[in-house]
């Protein structure tokens, strides 16, 4: 039995063609499901910001290879999956540190064992440089009232 895998780069999905006694079956190969699970869209941080990301992919016929992480289109790092000590859906994570002030993009994309690729939706991130942080002043509506405390 000979397999034959084609997967040009940025494919959707994966073909096998499997011949055997003369016959030839193509089985499309659909790609992966992945999503941003952290931080949630619209997440807000202080500079300098340490930034878990973390990725729920799953593969209906296989199993997940790959997630890369992306700000922009800039690569923060790839995370691997060992297939024999993971669960069928299982979390990428990484950590982005030391990020400085300003809006973020997110994005991971996620490859299976045969080589489907999927992209996730966008999420966006600020990170605040410290002295923007926002400052609360409390003042009281009534100016007879009190609360107790301790000094």
């Amino acid at each position: 039995m000979k397999v034959l895998v084609c997967a040009p780069l940025f494919a959707v999905s994966a073909s096998l063609v499997f011949q055997s006694a003369g016959l030839a079956q193509n089985i499309t190969n659909p790609p992966p499901v992945v999503t941003i699970a952290v931080p949630t869209n619209g997440a807000t941080f202080l500079a300098p910001a340490d930034i878990n990301i973390c990725a729920h992919a799953s593969d209906q016929n296989g199993y997940v290879a790959t997630v890369e992480f992306f700000a922009g289109n800039i690569s923060l790092g790839i995370r691997t999956n060992n297939p024999y000590a993971a669960g069928p859906m299982n979390p990428f994570c990484l950590a982005w540190t030391n990020v400085s002030p300003g809006v973020y993009d997110l994005r991971v994309k996620a490859t299976d064992d045969l080589g489907a690729i999927a992209t996730s939706d966008h999420i966006r991130v600020t990170v605040l440089s410290p002295q923007s942080a926002p400052i609360v002043t409390v003042e009281a509506t009534d100016a007879h009232a009190s609360e107790p405390g301790v000094l």
